[in-house]
């Protein structure tokens, strides 16, 4: 496969980190966003998901996927674009079973109300690394190794595109303010 350096990936891949960087250093502190077992969880299905499915080829597809970050392609890759196509997909479905573990390890322990906007937190996380590698990783992937003239591709959508994602985050924020809510009123506040 053939790259040509190109200093506007270069420039568009370097300031999508730094706006990424930005939002989340305005918030005072990374630390919130950085939580080790969200990210085994997150990275390491996905990554064993595809690791499963396409082989070997699938090593292959990382480092060219890195590449093309800052380097255009002369030619398509059809595979490549269909494991870019497969991991946008499969890194949103694990944002989603992330979420619903800490949902679930946040229900576990309503008792402690402290714990509670930790566990929030850390439910929030799952799915946002995965939109963020979805968007800035594999939509990229997709895009540069797609074949233009098929057509075959081009009615493939990418999953965020589709409306059921915002809806279990928009149901999933009604239910844990209602858990919240539900929560405090059993509380004696004097």
């Amino acid at each position: 496969m053939k790259y040509q350096f190109s200093i506007c990936r270069t420039m568009s891949t370097l300031v999508i980190l730094l706006i990424l960087a930005g939002a989340i250093l305005l918030g005072g502190s990374y630390r919130m966003f950085v939580h080790v077992p969200t990210f085994a969880i997150t990275f390491g299905l996905c990554f064993f998901m595809l690791l499963c499915v396409y082989e070997t080829e699938f090593l292959k597809f990382i480092a060219a996927a890195f590449r093309i970050l800052f380097c255009k392609t002369l030619e398509p890759h059809p595979r490549f674009a269909q494991i870019a196509l497969f991991g946008s997909r499969a890194i949103i479905g694990v944002g989603l079973i992330g979420m619903l573990i800490g949902l679930i390890q946040m229900l576990s322990n309503l008792s402690d109300p402290q714990g509670i906007g930790i566990g929030m937190a850390t439910a929030f996380v799952c799915p946002l690394y995965s939109i963020i590698i979805s968007e800035v990783f594999f939509a990229i992937a997709y895009q540069s190794f797609k074949d233009s003239q098929d057509k075959q591709e081009k009615n493939a959508v990418l999953p965020i595109v589709n409306a059921g994602l915002p809806l279990v985050i928009i149901l999933f924020i009604i239910s844990t303010f209602g858990i919240l809510l539900s929560s405090f009123s059993h509380w004696n506040i004097n």
